[in-house]
């Protein structure tokens, strides 16, 4: 089954959120995270594990967002309710860049940052 993203809703969604912020980082947040909740592709969304991608070109599920991407590190990020509120994905232009120890580290310092929060509904 092929996914096709409803791009003009989720566009509509991202300008209502972000329109009148001129903040980058609030900007890349939002964005962010609108597209982790509107796209089931988004495989660490769907499966809450984190993934090294050694080879970007040989992972089925890769979304393109640079060609020059050869390898990648994808993380779940948890809040203190232990819901996953996002990801953390890094892109290298070297193949096989990530090791479990840079996941771990990593790791380690989402959850210091945001364990701490809880949804707020």
């Amino acid at each position: 089954m092929t996914y096709t993203p409803d791009c003009k809703a989720l566009s509509a969604t991202i300008t209502n959120l972000t329109g009148g912020e001129t903040d980058r980082v609030a900007l890349m947040a939002t964005f962010t995270c609108e597209v982790h909740h509107a796209d089931p592709r988004v495989i660490v969304a769907q499966t809450g594990q984190r993934h090294i991608v050694a080879d970007v070109n040989a992972f089925p599920g890769h979304i393109v967002c640079a060609s020059s991407t050869r390898s990648a590190l994808v993380l779940p990020v948890h809040d203190g309710d232990g819901t996953l509120i996002g990801i953390f994905d890094i892109d290298s232009d070297q193949p096989a860049a990530f090791t479990e120890a840079d996941a771990d580290q990593l790791s380690v310092m989402l959850q210091a940052v945001f364990a701490p929060t809880k949804r707020s509904d």
